[in-house]
């Protein structure tokens, strides 16, 4: 072979070589690409993060749990209201439709049924920074505290297995003490928390035990400890204001009413005469005691500006013109048991959205939700049930 005859066969095995090259690189993206997607969106799925909350990835996978374990419940209680609301829509004995009574919170469940997707990530987030203060605050939730959650949920004398089927699911315990509602049961074959919590559990298919003290127990226990705190920071007292008032449509009726007090009239007098508060009109306006945050803005600032026997001039809110009088006042008035759980409940609903906003300002709360993250975790569910996919 000559030096040329050579030179030109190098060039063609080296133009083979590339060739080759070329095509194994282009098959192994044909194989890996593919591959890579399946292992990421279908094996690994569960392990991406569909929030954030302080730096805490929220997965995927327990989202699903969650999600289907709320699921179940709204399906057990829309199931039972809509029996309820079929057995009322029965006409009367003389043939004529009656209205529904249960028809509105039929309405309510299935708007939460389809909100559903969203509020889960909302409360793991929520129950996530809850976690975070009740660590700073020094609260521990013990296997105790959980042990007693079940009990109180799953314990005599009140029956504790919901009925489920694989198409209309399963109703269980709500995962905060304060949200949990009525739900319908069937009867368990034991009086043990744990057992009939395991019955519960092989009913629904989304969750084991364990899954259920990280995920519904404990943050339930955690939040009521919170709230206790926050209970136990409500001071004892407050200032509050007895006074009353006459509620009227426009401003000048509301200037007749005073013309009428500030030319003798009694308040009782005019109150029956021309407020449209039919709650009190006939008890000369009287409001009884209250404290701030209990009136609309407008009116509360006037009416703590005041003096008692001092009445004011008109004061526009939301509902009307209001003639407003104070009767007395008291800087140190008692908090009753009522308003100390109202103001409670307030210290930690504002708590929680502050928590959340400062998240959101400063980056350590974020979202990561999308539909095929929703879509997986409903496939999930539906797999676990042994429902086709999309039926969850």
């Amino acid at each position: 072979m000559t030096r040329r005859q050579l030179s030109r066969h190098e060039r063609e095995q080296r133009q083979r070589t590339a060739l080759l090259a070329g095509l194994a690189v282009v098959l192994l993206l044909v194989v890996a690409i593919p591959a890579v997607g399946y292992y990421r969106e279908v094996l690994t799925k569960g392990s991406q993060p569909i929030a954030v909350a302080d730096g805490h990835p929220i997965l995927l996978e327990d989202y699903a749990k969650l999600l289907g374990w709320r699921q179940a419940l709204l399906d057990g209680q829309i199931q039972q209201v809509q029996q309820l609301a079929s057995r009322s829509a029965r006409p009367s004995a003389s043939g004529t439709p009656q209205a529904n009574p249960f028809q509105q919170q039929l309405e309510e469940l299935q708007q939460q049924r389809d909100d559903l997707d969203n509020a889960i990530v909302d409360q793991m987030v929520q129950n996530q920074l809850m976690a975070d203060e009740a660590a700073k605050r020094g609260i521990e939730v013990t296997r105790a505290d959980e042990d007693k959650y079940i009990a109180d949920q799953f314990g005599s004398p009140a029956p504790s297995t919901p009925a489920a089927t694989a198409t209309t699911g399963a109703a269980s315990a709500a995962a905060t003490p304060a949200a949990s509602p009525t739900i319908a049961y069937t009867p368990a074959p034991t009086a043990d928390p744990i057992q009939r919590l395991t019955t519960t559990l092989g009913n629904v298919k989304v969750m084991n035990e364990a899954d259920y003290r990280a995920l519904v127990a404990r943050p339930a226990v955690l939040e009521q400890k919170l709230r206790d705190q926050f209970a136990a920071d409500v001071p004892k007292t407050e200032p509050e204001i007895h006074a009353r008032h006459i509620l009227v449509d426009t401003e000048e009726k509301a200037k007749e009413a005073k013309a009428r007090l500030d030319k003798g009239e009694t308040f009782e007098k005019v109150a029956a005469d021309m407020s449209t508060d039919t709650s009190n009109k006939d008890k000369g306006g009287d409001l009884g005691w209250f404290g701030k945050g209990k009136m609309v803005t407008q009116f509360e600032d006037a009416a703590f500006k005041m003096q008692p026997g001092q009445i004011s001039d008109p004061v526009r809110t939301g509902f009307g013109w209001h003639v407003i009088q104070v009767l007395e006042r008291d800087d140190n008035h008692p908090v009753d048991d009522a308003r100390k759980q109202e103001l409670a409940d307030k210290a930690f609903a504002d708590w929680i959205t502050k928590a959340k906003d400062d998240g959101f300002t400063n980056g350590t709360v974020q979202y990561f939700t999308s539909a095929d993250k929703f879509t997986w975790a409903h496939n999930q569910i539906a797999k676990a049930r042994g429902l086709p996919r999309g039926a969850a």
